[in-house]
């Protein structure tokens, strides 16, 4: 047996008390040696300072962090799985009992488990340390043709306008509708054409 990390689908909005209401049903039926671990994940925001305190500072007041899901509708699992990768069947009609859950990701029959990259990125997200910094292979020079690689703008090329290595930014002039528009992006989303 083996523990790995299951994805499962829950009513939107209403993560938080599924999460707690599957934990008081572990406890109740004595499963924690089954199942670990119960989260919703979540990472901190800073809250926006609103336009009315930049004009006119009622207080010296520092931004609050908040806490946003990382997936809304969604909350994780840590679960002992059996050597033929299926969930103890107690396991599994406890979760499908507990009202507001959905489905396991992955299908009904043979749920799929997070890989371990996968695991690891969420809950470095939800303990706030930094993602790492992007590996820039190329220095961009103002005037080289580049294809952008993610975003809205997926698939467009166009032309460096500035580049902001300090801050990880570019500027890119891309043809909308026949009209140059410049575009702000970070580096990471962007490749030059060879």
């Amino acid at each position: 047996m083996a523990k790995r990390w299951f994805v499962l689908r829950v009513q939107s909005g209403r993560e938080d008390s599924i999460c707690r209401a599957l934990e008081r049903r572990i406890q109740a039926r004595s499963l924690s040696h089954l199942i670990y671990q119960v989260m919703v994940p979540k990472e901190t925001i800073a809250e926006p300072i609103s336009l009315k305190d930049k004009v006119k500072p009622k207080t010296k007041r520092k931004p609050k962090p908040k806490k946003r899901k990382i997936f809304p509708g969604y909350i994780m699992a840590e679960i002992e799985f059996e050597n033929d990768e299926t969930i103890p069947e107690d396991v599994w009609f406890l979760i499908k009992e507990t009202p507001g859950i959905g489905d396991f990701l992955g299908g009904s029959h043979k749920p799929q488990c997070m890989k371990a990259q996968e695991v690891e990125d969420v809950l470095r997200r939800v303990e706030g340390a930094p993602e790492p910094a992007p590996i820039v292979q190329e220095q961009l020079e103002v005037g080289a043709k580049v294809t952008i690689i993610d975003g809205p703008f997926k698939n467009f090329v166009g032309e460096v306008e500035e580049v902001v290595p300090q801050k990880g930014t570019v500027k890119v002039v891309v043809d909308i509708w026949g009209r140059p528009t410049s575009v702000p992006l970070e580096l990471w989303q962007v490749e030059p054409v060879t």
